[in-house]
């Protein structure tokens, strides 16, 4: 687990947030 996992996963959850509050 690395930096680039980090930055990875921070990406998805602030995509998934930003889809979700529309």
């Amino acid at each position: 687990m690395g930096p680039r996992a980090l930055c990875g996963s921070s990406s998805a959850r602030v995509r998934i947030l930003a889809t979700v509050r529309g």
